[in-house]
């Protein structure tokens, strides 16, 4: 059975771990046109965000997502 602070550090590694994945991804976007970047990148921060280690403000997420947009619509 693991203690609260295993299952704890567990869920930090498991929720940055997704983060990346995502941001990797973002950039095989990057490459291949059928797979959005952007959203993919951005949709990584904000599951990033949830960690205790990695914190925007939400005004930087917000921003974030109003250039997100505007690159979607612009493509």
């Amino acid at each position: 059975m693991l203690s609260p602070i295993q299952l704890l550090i567990m869920s930090e590694w498991l929720i940055i771990s997704a983060g990346l994945i995502l941001i990797l991804l973002a950039f095989v976007g990057s490459i291949f046109p059928i797979i959005p970047g952007p959203l993919f990148a951005y949709i990584g921060l904000i599951v990033g965000n949830f960690s205790e280690h990695i914190n925007f403000s939400h005004y930087t997420l917000i921003g974030f997502g109003v250039l997100i947009l505007a690159i979607t619509i612009l493509e």
